[in-house]
């Protein structure tokens, strides 16, 4: 199933273009620059959580907030920024999760 799935989205994304396209690749670029730090942990896990602490802290550095990029849980708002000191890795012994604290601004709605 997977596989099918696979094509499916890569037709959907092979058929955007112009702001649609620029829009995917951002936000979807983001959250992969993101979610790769997991990997690059991989080799702390059984490190201390100082240490993994320092990677996460490093790797967060890396990361540059493009404009309008946002988070799923507040699709409403808007990510300005990433608190890079704020990587926590919460006890793992078979994966490398992390936390982040994400900074962001959720527009006012105004009374029409």
């Amino acid at each position: 199933m997977k596989p099918a799935l696979d094509r499916m989205t890569d037709m959907v994304v092979d058929s955007l273009s112009g702001d649609a396209r620029a829009f995917y690749d951002r936000e979807f670029g983001f959250f992969k620059k993101v979610t790769s730090i997991s990997g690059k942990l991989k080799p702390f896990i059984k490190k201390s959580k100082p240490k993994k602490k320092a990677k996460i802290d490093e790797e967060m550095t890396k990361i540059v907030v493009d404009v309008g990029v946002y988070l799923p849980s507040i699709p409403d708002g808007s990510v300005i920024d990433i608190d890079k000191k704020s990587g926590q890795p919460p006890q793992s012994h078979a994966k490398a999760p992390f936390m982040a604290t994400f900074n962001g601004c959720v527009p006012i709605a105004r009374a029409e």
